[in-house]
């Protein structure tokens, strides 16, 4: 916890004049925060399915918590100017839609730069016995980390949105090393008609949010499609990046 104030404390140095209370925020990194009704105008124009029913964005959900992230995340390697022209929206809703029998809690867009988060500290779960409402005000931050992964599968990797088709040759080997099936549709179109969990887009975002939690806060946790991250696969990001894992040290997991 004491690091994690240190780290947020140089954060917010980097970034002193964030306005009170504004709606858009443009932090010096290049990204630009949408909170409040400017948050909830994009999801509703990247996700037209959003609800029509607003909540409370969780105070944690902040322009100063991504300018923390941010600065955290070119800390351990992320290109500073991936960041530049990024737009986030922080979103007063509890989800963005529907995706099978689950809630879209974050949307991309494919080729893009930008994303929107429900930051809402609250998630309904309908099960067969009635709603079940879990509090949980951080998760907004695994949504951005997963957010900002699909982004980072468009640049570096050549994929678009749900389409690898084209995916450049460290695409390729991230599905290889991954072990992805290969009986699986590389296209936009087979891969929307996929369970979530089993989409190639999602597997990518879900190994960056591990990878980049994993990195910054100094704990495991576990992908949501495909398990424990590996170890060459957590190579893999490193490479990707340009880190050099042997001279940190960070988690090396089994």
């Amino acid at each position: 916890m004491r690091k994690l104030a240190i780290l947020l404390t140089a954060a917010l140095l980097l970034f002193p004049a964030l306005p009170a209370n504004a709606e858009v925020v443009r932090l010096d990194s290049g990204v630009t925060v949408y909170t409040e009704q400017d948050a909830l105008r994009l999801a509703r124009e990247m996700s037209p399915g959003c609800p029509a029913t607003e909540g409370e964005t969780s105070p944690e959900a902040t322009p100063e918590a991504v300018a923390a992230w941010v600065y955290d995340l070119t800390r351990v390697g992320v290109p500073e100017d991936f960041f530049a022209g990024l737009e986030v929206g922080l979103a007063p809703l509890e989800s963005l839609g529907k995706d099978g029998d689950g809630a879209v809690t974050g949307r991309a867009e494919a080729g893009g730069k930008r994303f929107v988060v429900a930051a809402c500290p609250v998630r309904r779960i309908e099960t067969p016995v009635g709603t079940l409402i879990l509090h949980a005000p951080g998760l907004w931050e695994n949504t951005f980390l997963h957010e900002l992964g699909h982004l980072v599968a468009d640049v570096f990797l050549g994929a678009r949105g749900y389409d690898w088709t084209g995916a450049s040759e460290k695409g390729r080997e991230y599905l290889k090393l991954r072990g992805y099936p290969g009986d699986k549709p590389l296209d936009a179109r087979g891969q929307a008609a996929l369970p979530w969990e089993e989409r190639a887009s999602e597997w990518f975002a879900e190994d960056f949010r591990v990878w980049a939690w994993e990195k910054v806060k100094g704990a495991l946790t576990e992908s949501r499609c495909a398990g424990p991250l590996m170890p060459v696969v957590r190579e893999f990001f490193d490479r990707l990046f340009g880190v050099d894992r042997a001279s940190e040290p960070g988690i090396q997991g089994d």
